[in-house]
């Protein structure tokens, strides 16, 4: 950790957070105390995860202890540390001022670390499903990881409370690929949709976690049932055209395969979609080069999207 200050300080800072959270009392479920190395901002800054105030440190926290993490002079730091906090620890002005400078960055971003750490859990989560149902799909669910945890953990404007099936004044995923339940079921158990427990019911006789998206028993965050390849994109572009008229500002997220874009009914969707200037629309692929026949350039071609 770069640190602008004497070795005695930062111990002093240091013991200070120690006695203010009580660690050695806690439950630990989480990042408890997070070190970050600030460019630029030569400092010791402090991060404790789910805690607004000191009144709220006696809360349960998630996974590791202690945890570093290099964060640059871009990036943005989520759930810092309360304003109250800052004061007791920060005595000088010099080092107050750094530290509410970088209290100023966004609070919404995770770090690229808690992303991976994330996206390492969702892979965990795919294997135990498809190895406890003895069936299912993990090549694609493991390949499209890393940009699903950034779109679900990062950039999709969604709340699991709030949530309805209409996608008003949300965005709004679809899942083309429908066979990809695996990853799908872990980011909205993960998210808050239903409990991580369900996951154990993965493509079970009566779950709600069927092998392919289903509306049939009201799963919290699946708009649309899915499974029949090349549909995914004619469906979000429909609702994209929806949100437009009804003024909204909301985006609409839709993933398929490379594979499955040798389906005409892609090419179709996608001419519609530039035809009427949907912006609000994202399309996104895994191309991870594979397909149930072999590779995708040996049995389509689907070239260089």
């Amino acid at each position: 950790v770069n640190v602008a200050g004497s070795v005695d300080k930062v111990e002093h800072i240091l013991l200070t957070l120690i006695n203010i959270v009580h660690l050695d009392r806690m439950a630990l479920d989480g990042d408890a105390l997070l070190l970050l190395k600030i460019h630029r901002v030569q400092n010791l800054i402090f991060h404790i995860t789910r805690s607004q105030g000191v009144g709220n440190l006696q809360h349960t926290v998630r996974q590791s202890t202690l945890t570093m993490v290099d964060v640059r002079n871009y990036a943005k730091v989520s759930c810092l540390l309360h304003l109250n906090i800052c004061q007791i620890l920060c005595k000088d002005n010099a080092f107050f001022s750094y530290f509410c400078a970088i209290m100023k960055i966004s609070e919404t971003m995770a770090n690229i670390n808690e992303l991976q750490r994330i996206s390492t859990q969702l892979r965990r989560d795919i294997v135990r499903m498809v190895t406890s149902a003895k069936s299912g799909h993990p090549g694609g669910s493991m390949s499209s990881a890393d940009f699903l945890t950034a779109l679900y953990f990062e950039v999709m404007k969604h709340n699991p409370e709030t949530w309805t099936r209409s996608g008003k004044d949300q965005d709004v995923f679809i899942l083309s690929a429908g066979h990809l339940t695996p990853i799908y079921y872990s980011l909205l158990a993960r998210t808050g949709y239903f409990p991580v427990s369900e996951l154990a019911t993965f493509r079970q006789y009566g779950s709600r976690l069927q092998g392919h998206p289903s509306i049939a028993k009201g799963l919290p965050g699946v708009f649309q049932p899915s499974g029949s390849l090349g549909q995914g994109l004619s469906l979000a572009a429909g609702i994209a055209v929806a949100k437009k008229m009804d003024k909204e500002t909301n985006k609409v997220y839709v993933m398929m395969g490379d594979g499955e874009c040798e389906e005409g009914q892609i090419w179709e969707a996608a001419m519609f979609a530039a035809h009427h200037k949907l912006d609000n629309l994202v399309g996104m692929v895994d191309w991870n080069g594979q397909q149930i026949d072999g590779k995708v350039d040996e049995v389509g071609g689907v070239g260089d999207l």
